[in-house]
């Protein structure tokens, strides 16, 4: 239920007409209409399974996103390539173009290999209209990875040990929510909703590194604190636990160690609150979402099997509703039968 949970509650906030008049959810919609009358919320899904880590995955998947939601908007200034563009611009007005592009173009011969660097025709002189097209490029284009790595063998040296040091090309993940929101801000939007449906399994998959997995979960802070208050909209992120992380922990960590990371947890799940979603609710989803009836017909015919099943010894339907349910709950999940396969959904 916790994809269906997101799934619908993304259409709500999206304000669609369909969602937010289930019958069902009539009294929360109305509970919280007020303060949802005329709000924006930038609703961004993660696909976290193949992320090298939590920048790439959140910050770069924003981006992603952003390019598919508004191709118009500006690319937020996420990549570590803004923050060298922006200093070698300052270089380049503070000490002018001529001695600026020398030391520029003096980085050609300094790519791997000597000659282009792999560049091929691409590995011309730079100058300042080439250069103001690479650094407008998108952060993934050929002409923008071609400036940034001249910049950081010549004009912004200085940062290529803090990228090999974090193994991505992302700022840093505290400053990149900042960035996220104040970009979502400038667009009008008053909340960023994060819906990380995968990250938990996303760290299980990598469960096998534990010095990863503790690196990446401590993280998580970031999404409900910030070391810096410059965040003009909140950030809002559901995060689905599919399972404990602490069940992931294999028998060869010591003691101690395991200990420590069963406490890193703890510290960060304090900082989260908890939405229990009871079992109680899958047969409501079964019913809408498997079992809707197409015909009214197909609906009376549902409702004649399930009165003769329901006819059945009392003790062999006390083993079908278990502890917990009743003939209602049964009603909502009742298996249909082959007939009925092509008149129902």
């Amino acid at each position: 239920g916790k994809s269906h949970f997101m799934a619908v509650l993304d259409q709500i906030l999206e304000g669609n007409s369909a969602a937010r008049g289930i019958p069902e959810l009539a009294q929360v919609i109305q509970k919280h209409n007020e303060w949802l009358a005329g709000k924006r919320f930038l609703l961004v899904p993660y696909h976290m399974i193949n992320s090298h880590d939590m920048e790439s995955g959140v910050l770069g998947g924003y981006v992603d996103f952003m390019r598919q939601a508004a191709p118009e908007a500006s690319v937020p200034p996420l990549y570590m390539s803004a923050t060298i563009i922006a200093q070698a611009r300052q270089e380049r007005e503070s000490y002018g173009d001529v001695p600026f592009f020398r030391r520029l173009n003096a980085g050609k011969d300094a790519t791997a290999g000597g000659g282009s660097g792999g560049w091929g025709e691409l590995a011309a002189t730079w100058e300042a209209a080439s250069f103001e097209a690479a650094a407008n490029s998108p952060p993934d284009s050929e002409a923008h990875l071609r400036l940034v790595s001249t910049l950081l063998k010549t004009v912004a040296s200085s940062h290529a040990e803090v990228i090999s040091h974090r193994g991505g090309n992302f700022v840093r993940f505290d400053k990149g929510l900042s960035i996220i929101s104040q970009h979502a801000a400038s667009l009008g939007y008053d909340a960023v909703i994060l819906f990380l449906d995968e990250l938990i399994l996303w760290l299980a998959m990598n469960s096998a590194d534990l010095g990863f997995v503790k690196r990446e979960a401590a993280k998580l802070t970031n999404l409900v604190e910030a070391q810096s208050a410059d965040r003009p909209i909140p950030l809002i992120s559901f995060v689905a636990r599919q399972r404990d992380l602490r069940e992931l922990i294999g028998d060869h960590v010591p003691g101690a160690e395991r200990l420590s990371f069963g406490d890193a947890l703890d510290w960060q799940g304090g900082r989260f609150d908890t939405i229990t979603l009871e079992d109680r609710n899958l047969p409501a989803i079964a019913e809408k979402r498997v079992l809707r009836c197409k015909t009214e017909s197909a609906r009376k015919e549902l409702d004649a099997a399930f009165e003769q099943t329901a006819r059945m010894k009392d003790n062999v339907m006390s083993i079908l509703l278990t502890q917990e349910g009743d003939r209602q709950m049964f009603r909502k999940v009742y298996p249909f039968s082959p007939a009925l396969v092509q008149t129902l959904i």
